[in-house]
């Protein structure tokens, strides 16, 4: 039985299929860049949206679709200035992940989703029919808003978030060395990308910021981790970083909000990495209930290696971590795993 309905959108000209998701219909072209056909509605979040969708060009193998979409507040407001700000930002986060997903094929990085296509298409769901919180039905006439959405269309992956994994029985029976595993992964893949590279007449790396469990997804099948959300990444060059401040409470650097461009080194990276794996050893001796990512090595029930690697990762003064990802990797690959 298939996820969604479907009707003519006599407006654009287009037949829309619309997805249920926690009271609210969102609708999508039926077919997007006359290729790609939405089937289901995976996520909604603060980025936007992310779709299940089928290739009809190739054997009809599913991908997967992401889209930039203002919350509903900012929609449900007749002729708001604020939704051309917020449709332009979203505009530009998609454009900045394009980049940061074409420069993780360049650097060969395999840890993160393959771009396979990406265009502008019709955004029903901007254009609406939207309701204001009285019960009054609008549309958004301007054209400039919904006419030309971006859309980004990756590798499918059928998994589920790391925080979830670590709950599982198979993480449970070795915490120590499925921990460490999912922090080799971490340190191979982000290295690629903190790595100086020539390219555009310049050295240019990349400091991801957002490191999290809700950021890292596992394979059902293969058990294979993936690194998603790019569009967190901090760009640096000679004359400085963009794009900086990316990051989500409770994971984020200190120095980051202290001294802003001037702290986007590898060792940001080396905090949010040490907070997620502390918060994978807590999830794995539980099967449900809140961590603290504030929680004190000491207080974990690790051998005493595994308190001074995460101490040093966490450290409050960057310069007392880890200063690179090697570095760091090497020390993991020390650790007793009992």
């Amino acid at each position: 039985m298939p996820h969604y309905t479907q009707e003519l959108d006599e407006a654009i000209g287009r037949q829309v299929r619309c997805f249920q998701n926690r009271g609210r219909v969102f609708r999508f072209p039926a077919r997007f860049n006359d290729r790609f056909e939405p089937v289901r509605l995976l996520a909604v979040g603060g980025f936007g949206v992310l779709l299940e969708a089928q290739d009809t060009k190739v054997f009809k193998r599913s991908v997967l679709i992401k889209c930039s979409l203002p919350e509903g507040h900012v929609l449900s407001v007749p002729n708001n200035a604020a939704l051309h700000r917020f449709v332009e930002e979203g505009r530009e986060r998609m454009i900045h992940e394009r980049k940061m997903l074409l420069h993780g094929a360049f650097r060969g990085a395999s840890g993160v989703p393959m771009l396979i296509d990406w265009f502008d298409d019709v955004s029903p769901m901007i254009r609406g029919p939207h309701q204001t919180p009285d019960g009054q039905t609008f549309v958004n006439d301007d054209r400039h808003l919904w006419s030309a959405a971006p859309y980004l269309v990756l590798s499918y992956l059928d998994g589920q978030e790391l925080s979830k994994h670590c709950s599982t029985g198979a993480f449970q029976t070795k915490p120590l060395g499925s921990t460490r595993h999912v922090g080799f992964f971490l340190c191979n893949t982000l290295e690629v990308f903190h790595e100086p590279r020539p390219f555009g007449g310049q050295d240019i790396s990349f400091i991801y910021q957002d490191l999290k469990p809700a950021n890292v997804m596992v394979s059902r099948s293969e058990k294979m981790f993936c690194l998603i959300d790019l569009g967190s990444f901090a760009v640096v060059t000679p004359r400085g970083a963009g794009n900086v401040g990316m990051t989500t409470e409770g994971y984020g650097a200190p120095e980051l909000r202290q001294q802003g461009r001037a702290a986007c080194k590898p060792a940001v990276d080396v905090f949010s990495l040490g907070v997620v794996l502390k918060e994978c050893l807590q999830r794995a001796k539980r099967t449900s209930g809140a961590v603290r990512l504030d929680i004190a090595a000491a207080d974990l029930d690790v051998p005493d290696p595994w308190r001074d690697l995460l101490d040093r990762c966490t450290a409050a003064d960057p310069t007392e971590r880890f200063q690179s990802l090697p570095e760091l990797r090497n020390a993991l690959m020390k650790l007793p795993l009992e």
